[in-house]
C-alpha cells in the first residue's frame, strides 16, 4: 500500500521572486505528489504544464484541481459558450500530464453550500460522465452528505460511480473520526486526504495512526497539506515509512 504526501502548488510561490525557474524540480526532491490548485481559477494551456511535468521524475504525480466553473462556484463568470465547451477545454489542457502517466486525478472540490439533494446527485453523475476515463476525485464539504441516515448511500454512490474519494479535515474531530471509520468499512481503493494543519507532532501521530488503519483496506492514499505546512508534511513522510 502506498502513501504519497505532498503540498498545494500555491506553496511554491516564491515571495522574493528567486529560484522560480526550477521550482518543481526542487520540490520533487522532497515530495512525490503535488496538487495544482491554480487550475481552479483558470484553465491552463499545455505549455503551462510542460515545464512542471518535465522537471519531475517518472514516479511523480499531479492532482489537478477542477476549474471553478466545473464545480458551480458562485464567483464564476462564464468565459465559454457552454458546459461542453468548458469541459472540452479543461480535458484538452491536462492531456500532456496524462500522456506522461503523471495525472493522479482531477479533483472536484465542491463548495460548502453544495448539499445533498437529487439535483446535485444528478449533477455529479453528469460530471463524471463528462470526464470519461480521466481519473476524477470527489470532495463533498457539506455535512448533509455524511449525516447518519445518508452517509452509507453517499459512500456507495462514490464507489459505484467510479469516483476517487477525497476528504478534508475541515469537519470537527468527531466527524472526521466517524468518516475515517466508514471509509475503512467501505473498502475505498484510492483516498485523497486534505490536511489544513498538523504541524503539531501529536496531531501528526493521530493522523498517522488513522492512515495505518486505512492501509489495510486501501490501495493508495494521497495526503495533501495546505500552504505553510511543509514541515508537517515532511514529518508525516518519516512517520509513515
Amino acid at each position: 500500500m502506498m502513501i504519497k504526501v505532498g503540498l498545494l502548488s500555491s506553496t511554491l510561490v516564491d515571495r522574493e521572486n528567486t529560484n522560480w525557474k526550477n521550482r518543481f524540480k526542487k520540490y520533487s526532491k522532497n515530495f512525490s505528489i503535488i496538487e495544482l490548485d491554480s487550475t481552479f481559477y483558470a484553465i491552463k494551456t499545455k505549455e503551462n504544464y510542460i515545464r512542471s511535468v518535465d522537471e519531475t521524475p517518472d514516479n511523480f504525480n499531479f492532482i489537478v484541481r477542477a476549474y471553478q466553473g466545473m464545480t458551480g462556484d458562485r464567483r464564476y463568470n462564464s468565459q465559454f459558450s457552454g458546459q461542453t465547451d468548458m469541459y472540452d477545454a479543461f480535458k484538452e489542457s491536462v492531456k500532456y500530464v496524462a500522456s506522461k502517466n503523471k495525472l493522479k486525478a482531477v479533483l472536484f472540490q465542491y463548495p460548502s453550500w453544495f448539499d445533498c439533494n437529487n439535483r446535485n446527485v444528478n449533477l455529479l453523475r453528469e460530471t463524471k460522465e463528462r470526464m470519461n476515463n480521466i481519473p476524477s476525485a470527489l470532495e463533498l464539504n457539506h455535512h448533509s452528505w455524511f449525516s447518519p441516515n445518508i452517509c452509507d448511500r453517499t459512500m456507495s454512490f462514490i464507489k459505484r460511480e467510479g469516483w476517487i474519494h477525497s476528504i478534508s479535515d475541515k469537519f470537527n474531530e468527531q466527524e472526521i473520526n466517524e468518516l475515517f471509520s466508514i471509509i475503512q468499512l467501505t473498502n475505498v481503493q484510492h483516498l485523497i486526504v486534505h490536511s489544513h494543519g498538523y504541524d503539531c507532532i501529536n496531531d501528526l501521530l493521530k493522523l498517522r495512526d488513522k492512515l495505518e488503519i486505512l492501509k489495510k483496506k486501501t490501495s493508495e492514499i494521497n495526503v495533501i497539506f495546505s500552504t505553510d505546512f511543509s514541515i508537517g508534511a515532511k514529518e508525516l513522510i518519516e512517520l509513515t515509512k
